[in-house]
């Protein structure tokens, strides 16, 4: 296995509009933040705080981050099948 610092050019999203390139790594880092922020949330705050609702909307971004991460393993694996079998727990 290689874990060194080349990057294929499909492992950046680029948006047009604003200029942004983020690789997957960046975009998993985000979605962890936001879920420590949901959790923060719904442990230490009472849901009639405002922090509350801002932490718990920070923290909606997790899901839509790790799907996307997901597809992107999805579509760049060498073995499907195996990863096919991993999602049948999810189910």
């Amino acid at each position: 296995m290689f874990y060194g610092k080349i990057q294929a050019k499909s492992d950046y999203h680029f948006n047009s509009e604003t200029g942004i390139k983020m690789s997957i790594n960046k975009i998993k880092y985000i979605a962890i933040i936001s879920m420590v922020c949901d959790h923060l949330a719904s442990v230490f705050f009472a849901p009639d705080a405002s922090i509350y609702i801002v932490l718990r909307l920070i923290g909606r971004i997790t899901a839509p981050s790790m799907c996307l991460a997901l597809a992107e393993g999805f579509v760049h694996t060498s073995n499907r099948k195996s990863i096919s079998l991993g999602f049948l727990p999810l189910r």
